[in-house]
């Protein structure tokens, strides 16, 4: 987010990333720095000028982090502005939030980031909202064995203490 303020540097330090790649490059940005330097249309071209072949955007600036509300408005001039895919992130917490998101800001696609976290089902009302159709939540006896089946893997993954001790924050998240 820091090299949001000095988009030629960003624009150098990427033209020597994607020619020393043999893989496709992306870049995530957020909005701008904070409310007096929204520059992500700027910051973008500068990006998609150094070559990489996809964008990401947060909708929001550095300072907002996770408060207030994604700006929708931003990354439909971002996604106007490139001629590589753009991909939206921000405020994605449930099927009718991502439906907004690809409708207002015209993305190519979305981030299911904080939104996912206790909610492993969103991608399917993700899908049942895209494609105007009811999204019936699990029923409650369904969550709580994909909460089980959740603090198993942890368990396997990382011993049992190590695993349940990981396991209380997103205990919390599906909570």
């Amino acid at each position: 987010a820091s090299l949001m303020r000095v988009p030629r540097k960003l624009n150098k330090l990427l033209k020597m990333v994607v020619s020393g790649s043999r893989v496709p490059v992306t870049v995530k940005i957020r909005s701008g720095w904070d409310d007096s330097n929204i520059n992500a249309r700027d910051v973008a071209l500068a990006a998609q000028d150094a070559g990489i072949n996809a964008l990401f955007i947060h909708g929001r600036t550095r300072m907002q982090e996770y408060g207030g509300h994604v700006d929708y408005d931003i990354i439909r001039k971002v996604k106007k502005s490139l001629s590589i895919p753009v991909i939206a992130s921000g405020d994605v917490f449930s099927g009718e939030l991502a439906k907004k998101m690809f409708t207002e800001s015209g993305c190519d696609g979305i981030i299911v980031a904080r939104g996912a976290l206790g909610n492993p089902w969103i991608f399917s009302e993700i899908k049942a909202a895209l494609k105007n159709k009811e999204f019936k939540r699990p029923a409650d006896a369904r969550i709580i064995d994909c909460i089980f089946e959740h603090l198993d893997s942890c368990i396997k993954f990382y011993g049992e203490k190590g695993g349940v001790v990981i396991f209380r924050k997103f205990f919390a998240w599906y909570t």
